[in-house]
């Protein structure tokens, strides 16, 4: 099987993205110095690519990535929230087996911007279902509420687009 991580900028430094590589993991990360996305930012010939409303996206010529050992495709990425606010620049670094042809530009933006759904989903968890709270410090009990709250998750996510849908308790939230 295939593992691709969808990792924040925490992991997203050339060591880590190294030995997640060398294990057999696909990367998709955010880089974690910003001095990456300035030095990208100077490269002439980035073509951005819309990746929703207000993210876009453009690969970089350069390969190497810090101490990193492998060539590795490079992202900059451009943010832009009107005119009152400075544009917000990134950049991500993506393994080489995530061919270029299977995983053109676009591609790589909105797979790495999915993850504000998994973000989403665990802020979810600790505020509603009080899952920074657990009722247990046995591992067995601490698994079994973990998937209770999985479980009332998907439960209200399924109430929530079967029966609510476009009626006003949908536009009350």
């Amino acid at each position: 099987r295939r593992i691709i991580l969808r990792l924040d900028g925490a992991f997203g430094n050339a060591v880590d993205v190294a030995w997640l590589y060398e294990e057999g993991y696909s990367v998709v990360a955010r880089v974690h110095a910003h001095r990456v996305a300035q030095g990208l930012r100077k490269e002439e010939g980035l073509h951005f690519e819309k990746v929703n409303k207000n993210l876009f996206i453009a690969e970089a010529q350069r390969s190497q990535f810090g101490l990193c050992p492998y060539p590795v495709r490079l992202f900059l990425c451009r943010q832009w929230w009107g005119h009152k606010h400075p544009e917000r620049f990134s950049a991500l670094v993506v393994t080489p087996d995530l061919d270029e042809n299977v995983w053109p530009v676009r591609r790589v933006g909105v797979f790495y911007n999915e993850r504000q759904v998994i973000e989403a989903g665990i802020k979810e968890s600790k505020g509603i279902f009080a899952s920074r709270h657990l009722p247990t410090r046995h591992k067995a009990g601490i698994a079994l509420y973990q998937e209770l709250v999985l479980f009332a998750q998907n439960l209200t996510r399924w109430f929530r687009r079967q029966f609510v849908g476009g009626s006003v308790l949908a536009a009350a939230s």
